[in-house]
């Protein structure tokens, strides 16, 4: 997937990456702010990090935000594998403005912000969920498996992405992506009601047959 035109001239035109006002969230890795001068756009950055310019709190910093930093380049790797699958969210790395005392860069990850709330998700249509499991299906023939919830969003076209892609893993074979991925796909189709939804129903049930099975 790519970024949208709007956000793709907006990075053209080389803006100042601006963040910290409203935190969105955080998770093992990193902490997500709403960009300031772009609210269709986020930053995940490193957990821990604080761009001071004092050099003796920025070794502390350097040295509480290690271990996180190392995960983003990891997750960046991942990204940079599988950038083309439609159910990865577009991502674009950013330099922070700050070096570590080695001289390293910090970097963030810029990305759509997508709608991620459970509400949201539960309001997803049968051509929504149908066009989601195809591209796991396409992840999965690509041999890799969400280890762990699926954390995905809705974005500006109402397409759903996998926004942490720090717990995308690749797996030994496809066989084993596909079982795990089914298994992460039954999860999420049970905790968003469709199970319940489509057994509502009888008329709905076959629709839910088809749905559910990745292969």
């Amino acid at each position: 997937m790519d970024f949208s035109p709007e956000d793709r001239a907006w990075f053209d035109s080389n803006p100042d990456i601006k963040f910290g006002s409203k935190e969105l969230g955080f998770g093992g890795a990193g902490i997500v702010y709403e960009l300031d001068n772009n609210p269709n756009l986020v930053i995940k950055v490193p957990k821990r990090f604080i761009p001071y310019t004092d050099t003796e709190k920025m070794q502390d910093i350097d040295t509480r935000t290690k271990l996180f930093r190392v995960l983003l380049l990891k997750e960046i790797e991942t990204y940079n594998k599988l950038k083309k699958l439609k159910i990865i969210i577009p991502t674009r790395v950013v330099k922070l403005g700050v070096k570590t005392a080695s001289g390293e860069d910090y970097l963030g990850l810029v990305r759509p912000k997508l709608k991620t709330s459970l509400s949201d998700l539960i309001k997803l249509s049968d051509e929504q969920l149908f066009e989601f499991r195809e591209n796991l299906v396409e992840l999965s023939e690509a041999g890799y498996e969400v280890a762990g919830w699926l954390q995905v969003g809705i974005d500006s076209l109402g397409k759903v992405q996998i926004y942490d892609i720090g717990d995308i893993k690749h797996c030994e074979d496809k066989k084993s992506a596909y079982s795990r991925n089914g298994n992460t796909w039954y999860t999420f189709l049970y905790c968003t009601e469709k199970v319940k939804y489509f057994f509502s129903d009888p008329s709905r049930t076959k629709t839910f047959f088809k749905l559910y099975k990745l292969y």
